[in-house]
């Protein structure tokens, strides 16, 4: 009978402590998936409670700096979408980054374009490819007119730089380019 309330007791204690990390395992697991509004129950242990509430505090700062990026992003697409320059950001390994839908139209994509393709599947000039080549190895800025080779003749002009990370290092290359047909012709006659 003793044996029995011994198995009884120490099953109800450890029961006590289970629970709640079975809980805080359950919640974790929520916020891995994205729910990070979900709120972890916080136990009276001491351990237990601060641990909860570090969880909770963590999914509320995630919550928010996840918001201010989407905003942030949202925000960037908006500007880009609006620009009448073209914007392409290609990565080291010349998979575009970003293209706005402007840069699309110069060279007739369809919108969206997939990120990850690279520049060279994509844009068929073989002039402006090869002004990409130099870019993506130069140190600095780099400006060009080139000829689109289409049924208007239009002439784009380029402006590249190098894209840096946080450390300070090369993580590929941003290209602007706007259509100068008009001013070219003008600048001619």
């Amino acid at each position: 009978v003793s044996a029995f309330f011994a198995a009884l007791v120490s099953f109800l204690a450890a029961r006590r402590i289970t629970r709640p990390i079975e809980d805080m395992t359950r919640g974790a697991e929520q916020f891995e998936t994205g729910h990070l509004e979900h709120r972890l129950y916080v136990p009276e242990t001491a351990e237990l409670g601060a641990l909860a509430q570090a969880m909770n505090s963590m999914a509320d700062q995630l919550h928010e700096r996840i918001g201010k990026e989407t905003r942030r992003k949202n925000e960037l697409i908006a500007v880009l979408s609006g620009m009448a320059e073209g914007v392409i950001a290609v990565d080291l390994q010349d998979s575009i980054i970003s293209i706005n839908p402007s840069a699309a139209g110069f060279f007739s994509l369809a919108t969206p374009v997939p990120a990850g393709k690279s520049i060279s599947d994509l844009v068929r000039n073989l002039a402006f490819l090869d002004f990409f080549e130099k870019a993506r190895h130069a140190m600095g800025s780099l400006e060009a007119d080139i000829p689109l080779n289409d049924r208007e003749k239009r002439i784009i002009h380029i402006r590249t730089s190098p894209l840096v990370d946080e450390k300070d290092l090369r993580s590929g290359t941003l290209i602007v380019f706007s259509d100068v047909t008009t001013l070219r012709r003008l600048e001619t006659m």
